[in-house]
Formats: structure tokens, C-alpha cells, sequence
């Protein structure tokens, strides 16, 4: 008998071409298995992989593998994500102009799945800022794009509507918003449990007042990609005609091809279309997600910070507010460092693009055009992480980080040691590891040339700098 309740599938009966039997068989079956492959990280493949459709360096697996014990997971080399929501890559490439410099804002991007697609979409000379609300969850997405390796990004933790203070900052927009969840009832039996028509309701509301309290951070003639794991038409269709009538948006389409089985839909009132995933169509979960355009005609919304153009990537600092609004505000400042200091870490062509700056100690990297705008966003956000932590200074010392291990900027001159199997999960379990015949200093850990962390050689000893939080515990 399926667990798809009656109350979900009774709006569904409309759609056109809908087939409830196939429907309910799908929800028998266990969920696909799919991964993406990191393009600026070569060395992951899987046996009997097929290809994701709408998705490049994406593919089905036939079975799961143990993925904790396999090392290249571990190094970012691929991410294990639900093969419905990688339709991101094709609305990036056919919405959004991709091939120049732009700011991309994620806002709600834990655990990392879309981060991490979109690092591999957008070209160096761009910024991607990932968001989280829920400060349980701003740990993994940290974890995630750290081992993803990208340079030219910020996590932040802030509630949407702290966004709405920032005018006319990111050319792209996306919301996967959260959701009733009845996309992910294959994968998830607690999102079974919790669904209900009342939190349909409430899901739709939330989703609202997110696309409006941060709309004032995308540009006129931006992009607004939105996203769900919802079948409910609250959450989908209503928002269509919601962002469209209200924020006088302007629907996108997308070109598909006919073979993927992705069904078209339309919102009932402004008719604008969108994009439904269901798994009795094709291998992926439940998923719908539907594209915008940010109008001249749209309703401003009053803000206290404005860009100096539309294509400013500092903006003009003119708070208003009343002084405990001020105070209010993060005055934190990111203590700028020599290049020299850390030139025998990260890669010449790296070192002259980037401002290298001191927090709580340790030393990070970031691209140097859009260091202002991280110095304003700092003022106003949390930031959980900026950039790639390159090491911490003690005394004459100097740590390398975790994140710079992870990293793609690193100085192709430091010294590694090539771990075999045995070696690697023995090295992310944060055990001793036999290294013989290793010159004295810090070494970098590859797995399949693939870096995994430093150990630093002593004499008679290897001292593992692996980071507790993130070792494998079984």
C-alpha cells in the first residue's frame, strides 16, 4: 500500500497526463542513488554509472557504495545529490549570463548540493554567497564548499530578510525554499509523517516572505531561480503567480528536451510556467522549480543601502538607521597581511589576484575585487566563511589550514606523501600512519592525487593534523 496520502495526490488528479498508478508504484520503489562529479577535481568513477540527462559529470548509480570509506568523497571530488534538483546546471546555463563575472546568492543553501553545482557553473572572476538560516546547519555547508575547494565564496548565516538591506547586490537569485517535503517521501520517511495540509499552507507562506524579503538584493535584470521538493501546487504554481503579480516579475522558460520527461506546468492565473519532477516520469525524486527575470517595473523596497549602478560590485554605505540599529551593526575589520607572509603556500598566479586577510588569527585568501563587498557584508551578516583559510601564524610557525589542503590554490612546490587506501582511511580516522623514509615538515596527504590534509613529520614520529570534526568515527 503506498504512503502517499489521499489528501496530496487529490490535487495532482488535474495535471495533465497524470497517471496515479505509476504514480504510487514509484513511491514502492527505493529512491535513485545519483552522484556529481567535481570538474576542477579528476579521480571519482563508479562502476555501472549511467549518465544524469541534465547534467554534466552527473550519474545514476546502480547500487550505493559505502561512501564514509571512500577517501575521495572526503577530498571533494564528488557529491552525493538527488539527481532532480541538478536541473539547476541547465537553468544557470540558459537563464543566467554564466560566461561573465557575476555575484550569485544561494539563499538556502545548507547542507551544499546546489552551492557546490553552482561553484562549477560560474567562471573564477565570479562570487558565489551561500546562506543559511539554521545555525545547526551552517557547519555541513561549510564542510562541503570548503571540501569543494572554491575560492571566490562566502558562507553566510543571516534570515532572508537581512537581505533585504543589501540593493541591487546579485545578478542571480536562488531559493530552493523549504518545503512540506512530499518530493522526498522515497528518501525520507520522517517527511511522511510531518505532512499535512496545514503545513502545506504554512510552507507557502514561508516561501513568500522569503522570495520578498530578499528580493531587494537581486539587480534589475536579474534572475530569481526557485525550487522545491514539494508535488503541492501552494508551493509551486502559487508562487509562480505570486512573484509574477506582486513583485512584477517576468516568467522564464526553459528549452528541454522532450526525452527527459520533465513535465511543463502552468500557474493557474498569470500562467506562467514551471518545471515538475516526478518519479514515476524519470529517475529523480519529486522537485519542481520555475525562473524569474527582476523587472524596472517592479515595487521598490525601501532600504537603507544601495548600490552606486547596477553593475557596482562595491556598494555606497548610507545607513540611516537609528543609533541602536548602528550598534547593532558588525564593525569587525578584517586586518589585511602581506603576501609575502604566506607566498610559499598558495600558487604565484593566486597570490597576485587575491587580498589576504587575518581573523581570529588565522589567515585567509579572497579575491581581491570583491573584498569591499565582503568587508560590507560583514557589517550587516554573519560570516561563517570567507574565502580559503590558508593557515594560522604562531610565533615563528605557521599552520597550514584544512580548507587550503581542500583548496585549489595551493603552491604546486609543497611536498606530498601518496597514501594507499589503507593509509587514507587510517589518515581521515585521525590514527597514527606509518609514513617511512618522509622528509622532516609539513606534508600534504593525497589519496589518488586528490589532497586529503597535512601531517607534519618529526623525527621517530608523524603528528596527523586531520581536523577532529570531520574525521570518519565508524
Amino acid at each position: 500500500m503506498s504512503v502517499v496520502p489521499e489528501k496530496l495526490i487529490a490535487p495532482l488528479r488535474s495535471l495533465p497526463e497524470w497517471n496515479e498508478t505509476e504514480f504510487l508504484k514509484s513511491h514502492e520503489k527505493p529512491a535513485v542513488i545519483s552522484v556529481r562529479l567535481n570538474e576542477r577535481k579528476k579521480g571519482a568513477q563508479f562502476a555501472n554509472a549511467t549518465p544524469v540527462p541534465w547534467c554534466q559529470d552527473a550519474y545514476y548509480l546502480s547500487e550505493r557504495p559505502y561512501f564514509t570509506h571512500d577517501p575521495l568523497l572526503h577530498a571533494g571530488a564528488y557529491y552525493v545529490q538527488e539527481a532532480s534538483s541538478m536541473i539547476l546546471q541547465v537553468a544557470m546555463q540558459q537563464w543566467a549570463p554564466i560566461e561573465k563575472p557575476i555575484i550569485v546568492l544561494d539563499l538556502c543553501a545548507s547542507p551544499g548540493g546546489k552551492s557546490t553545482l553552482l561553484a562549477n557553473c560560474l567562471n573564477i572572476e565570479s562570487l558565489l554567497i551561500s546562506n543559511e538560516l539554521i545555525k545547526t546547519r551552517v557547519a555541513p555547508l561549510v564542510e562541503n564548499i570548503s571540501k569543494w575547494g572554491p575560492l571566490n565564496s562566502i558562507v553566510t548565516s543571516a534570515d532572508p530578510k537581512a537581505f533585504s538591506m543589501i540593493a541591487n547586490l546579485v545578478d542571480v537569485l536562488v531559493i530552493d525554499a523549504p518545503c512540506s517535503g512530499s518530493g522526498l517521501f522515497r528518501k525520507d520517511a520522517n517527511a511522511v509523517k510531518e505532512w499535512s495540509e496545514e503545513n502545506v499552507a504554512h510552507c507557502s507562506l514561508r516561501q513568500k516572505r522569503i522570495i520578498q524579503d530578499s528580493w531587494n538584493s537581486l539587480k534589475v535584470g536579474g534572475v530569481l531561480i526557485y525550487s522545491t521538493c514539494s508535488f503541492s501546487a501552494e508551493e509551486n504554481e502559487a508562487i509562480i503567480d505570486s512573484v509574477m503579480e506582486e513583485l512584477g516579475a517576468t516568467n522564464l522558460t526553459l528549452n528541454l528536451s522532450d526525452s527527459w520527461n520533465i513535465q511543463t506546468t502552468e500557474s493557474a492565473v498569470k500562467k506562467g510556467k514551471g518545471y515538475r519532477f516526478f518519479p514515476h516520469r524519470l529517475q529523480g525524486e519529486g522537485f519542481f522549480l520555475a525562473g524569474f527575470r527582476k523587472e524596472k517595473t517592479a515595487q521598490p523596497i525601501k532600504t537603507n543601502y544601495a548600490f552606486l549602478d547596477s553593475n557596482a560590485t562595491t556598494f555606497e554605505k548610507t545607513f540611516k538607521g537609528s543609533n541602536d540599529s548602528k550598534k547593532s551593526l558588525k564593525t569587525d575589520q578584517l586586518l589585511k597581511v602581506d603576501r609575502d607572509k604566506v607566498k610559499n603556500w598558495v600558487a604565484p598566479a593566486v597570490l597576485e589576484k587575491c587580498t589576504f586577510f587575518e581573523i581570529q588569527g588565522t589567515v585567509r585568501a579572497f579575491p581581491t575585487p570583491y573584498f569591499s563587498v565582503l568587508e560590507d557584508l560583514k557589517k550587516m551578516l554573519f560570516i561563517a566563511k570567507a574565502g580559503i583559510a590558508v593557515g594560522l601564524f604562531k610565533g615563528h610557525d605557521f599552520i597550514p589550514d584544512q580548507e587550503l589542503a581542500w583548496s585549489l590554490i595551493m603552491h604546486p612546490e609543497i611536498p606530498t606523501i601518496e597514501v594507499n587506501l589503507e593509509q587514507a582511511l587510517a589518515y581521515l580516522k585521525r590514527e597514527e600512519i606509518n609514513l617511512p623514509d618522509c622528509r622532516n615538515g609539513w606534508q600534504l596527504i593525497t589519496y589518488k592525487n586528490l589532497s586529503l590534509g597535512w601531517v607534519k613529520v618529526l623525527p621517530g614520529r608523524v603528528n596527523n593534523y586531520y581536523p577532529k570534526e570531520y574525521r570518519i568515527l565508524k
